[in-house]
């Protein structure tokens, strides 16, 4: 049996400065839906999230940076505007009264780089404990036995609220199944042993598949079967290591024509991860799950049927996702939406309280008819 591990999620975040979140301050939770227009900055803050990663991964701030353009690109109007990036999250624990926060200070400079000016975290209501910060690079601090386990017996001191947050925040995954192209990941052969996390493009989905195929049978059958739901000419995975590496293939049912990803439509490959990534074991997702646009290129039920995962995940992991489909917002209630709308060049996030909107549902109108009808905002 596993070592229990801690059960928590974001439930607060404050971000100043990034790309179009001039002044963002939301409430999160376990499950949260982000509805918009386009370029109303939903992406943006998952991309926020998709930094944090990057640096609690022990990278350069820098390297990230450069990978994203530069400091002025990454910056709310641009660095003469806007001179850094601050932000503040909360994460509560399961079984636990205290709840951890951490807030730190991003500066951009005339190179067009950024480096962390500081770095804080504290327990509920005591006073914040500075982390003795690199230039570049999140804090050691963190690392601190965070790839070990941690009980959640609480017991934790106070010594370890960067541990705790660091666990979590490195725990954390944006996953975007968009990369379809020719000489994509997923596209090609993958080492079998890369398979305990699905990674975030799905590259590594073969070999994740194989390992449940080799490891856990009756998981991966229900995973066929939940694709074949959806997709009627699916009638199996061929999955056939050799030297090492596997290669995502699968049986048509159609004269048990072989099928291999450069033959898959795109959207088929997106539903493979996601039917894939949801019904993994527990010990093998990710605490915080960042989904953006799962929906593209999915039909209508296949969309429903992932909702459906989603919101059975929500309640081992915390699930954001950013959305621009009626079907998918249907599928969630109105307690789980927040909303975002651009105002002046800057996004403006609104978690919607259902008790507002009561009437309307009580005449059934669907959440996604308030929404496309401007009820909600989050329109053009």
């Amino acid at each position: 049996m596993g070592t229990p591990q801690l059960k928590g999620y974001l439930n607060h975040v404050e971000i100043r400065g990034f790309r179009s979140l001039k002044d963002v301050s939301v409430e999160l939770s376990p499950l949260t839906v982000l509805i918009g227009a386009n370029g109303a900055g939903k992406s943006n803050f998952i991309k926020f999230f998709e930094m944090m990663r990057w640096l609690m991964d022990g990278r350069s701030l820098r390297e990230w940076v450069l990978r994203e353009s530069g400091a002025d690109d990454n910056l709310f109007m641009g660095k003469d505007i806007t001179d850094s990036v601050t932000c503040r999250l909360s994460l509560t624990i399961e079984g636990q009264q205290d709840r951890y926060e951490y807030q730190a200070k991003f500066l951009a400079d005339t190179s067009d780089q950024m480096s962390i000016v500081y770095e804080h975290t504290r327990s509920s209501d005591e006073k914040w404990m500075m982390l003795p910060s690199a230039s570049t690079d999140i804090s050691s601090v963190f690392y601190q036995g965070i790839r070990k386990p941690i009980l959640a017996d609480g017991k934790l001191l106070k010594s370890g609220i960067p541990q705790v947050l660091g666990y979590f925040l490195q725990r954390c995954r944006v996953y975007q199944f968009h990369d379809t192209a020719r000489n994509a990941a997923i596209k090609n052969r993958h080492d079998t042993s890369d398979s305990v996390f699905l990674n975030s493009d799905g590259g590594n989905l073969a070999a994740v598949l194989l390992s449940l195929q080799e490891n856990q049978p009756k998981r991966f059958k229900l995973i066929e079967k939940q694709i074949s739901r959806v997709l009627s000419s699916f009638d199996g995975f061929v999955l056939e290591p050799q030297y090492g590496k596997v290669m995502l293939r699968w049986r048509h049912k159609q004269g048990d024509k072989i099928m291999g990803a450069h033959l898959t439509s795109d959207g088929s490959l997106r539903l493979f991860c996601l039917i894939t990534l949801l019904n993994l074991p527990v010990e093998q997702l990710p605490d915080i799950i960042l989904l953006d646009e799962p929906e593209l290129g999915l039909h209508p039920n296949a969309i429903t049927l992932i909702a459906a995962m989603i919101q059975r995940v929500s309640h081992t992991s915390q699930v954001i996702l950013a959305t621009q489909s009626p079907f998918m917002v249907d599928c969630f209630e109105l307690d789980n939406i927040v909303v975002a709308d651009l105002e002046e060049g800057a996004t403006r996030l609104r978690k919607l309280a259902k008790e507002t909107y009561q009437q309307w549902l009580d005449d059934e109108f669907s959440v996604s008819e308030l929404w496309l009808s401007n009820v909600l905002g989050g329109q053009p």
